[in-house]
Parts: structure tokens; C-alpha cells; sequence
């Protein structure tokens, strides 16, 4: 005796529904992937102008340790001052040189007879840091603050506080969107003693 039995057709390939179901996930986990690769090259983004205004603000500390003599006893264009440069701040900022510098030639010490006072010194390397600083961060504004350590007797060393400030956009994600449109101001504070 022979049991006969029937064979079931068996289904093969995908149906229609199976693919647009399966594009659908795809496109959903290509659109996460989207989002995360936009805010990783926005956060790329702002930690390098992070670290390159830490690297400029290191740079205007490393001017002022090349010239001490001006930065730490207060030397003007006529005569040694009692107090520290910048004592009531320097505000720096675009490319133009504050007035607490005065009117300092730059040619009055190009010659190699004439030497260079220390405040020619000082707003030739301010002027040449702003000129590099400004391409770089267009919003920047940097205040150098300086003090003597012992002000009630007036002797030095001055200690400085460079604070930088710049405005940067932010990249956010919420439930529903990237979020384009926020900016913040954002600080840098380093301490200084020429």
C-alpha cells in the first residue's frame, strides 16, 4: 500500500509587500545615520574653534612672555608707568589696535641704529596677533586684564587674565529635527603672569 501525498507548493522569492516594508527600515536607519553624521561634523566643527582660540590666547600669552619688560613694569611711549599695562583691561578685537596702546610708530624702530622701545615691541606683536586672530574667529573679542600681585606696594610681577570671547553656532537634535538655528557665546579664560 502507497500512501500518496500531495506536496504543498512552497512560496518562493519576496512579495511586493516584503520589499517596501524592508526599503522602509532602510531609509528610516539611513535617515538616523544622517542626523548623527551632521551633529558629529557640526561637534567637529566647534571644538576646533575651541582649540584654536586656546592656541591663539596661548600664543598672545607667549607675546607677553617675550616682552616681560614692557608687560610687567608698565613701560609707556615716554616713561615707565606705575602701573601694569591693560590695568583697567585692553579690549582687542578686529584688527585695529586699542587706544591704551597710544600712537606708537611702527617705523620709529625699523632702522638698525633706532632700537625698539618696548611698547613699539608690544603693539607690533599685538597688531600682527590681531591680524592673525581675526580671519580665523571674525567675532573674537579678547580682554587682557592686568594687576600687580602686590599692589599696596606697587612692586611687580603683574599677573594678567586673557579672556576670549566668540559666538558659535550649535547643532542640536531634538525628538523631531536638527536644530540649526541656536548660537552661544562662548568664553575662554587664561591667567598670565609675564
Amino acid at each position: 500500500m502507497f500512501i500518496k501525498l500531495r506536496s504543498t507548493k512552497h512560496q518562493q522569492g519576496f512579495s511586493l509587500l516584503e520589499v517596501l516594508i524592508s526599503i522602509l527600515i532602510i531609509a528610516i536607519g539611513l535617515l538616523g545615520l544622517s542626523k548623527m553624521q551632521a551633529l558629529s561634523i557640526a561637534n567637529a566643527q566647534v571644538s576646533g574653534a575651541r582649540g584654536l582660540v586656546a592656541l591663539q590666547s596661548l600664543s598672545l600669552a607667549a607675546i607677553m612672555h617675550g616682552d616681560k619688560t614692557y608687560w610687567q613694569t608698565g613701560a609707556t611711549a615716554t616713561a615707565a608707568a606705575t602701573t601694569p599695562p591693560c590695568n583697567s583691561a585692553c579690549s582687542l578685537s578686529g584688527t585695529t589696535l586699542p587706544s591704551s596702546f597710544g600712537t606708537v610708530a611702527s617705523s620709529g624702530c625699523s632702522s638698525t641704529t633706532t632700537a625698539c622701545t618696548p611698547i613699539q615691541i608690544a603693539a607690533y606683536d599685538i597688531t600682527t596677533w590681531m591680524a592673525q586672530m581675526n580671519p580665523q574667529v571674525p567675532a573674537y573679542k579678547t580682554t587682557i586684564t592686568c594687576a600687580n600681585t602686590n599692589s599696596a606696594t606697587g612692586t611687580f610681577p603683574t599677573t594678567c587674565i586673557i579672556e576670549t570671547t566668540w559666538t558659535e553656532r550649535q547643532l542640536g537634535m531634538n525628538n523631531n529635527a536638527v536644530n540649526d538655528s541656536s548660537s552661544t557665546t562662548q568664553s575662554y579664560y587664561l591667567y598670565v603672569q609675564p
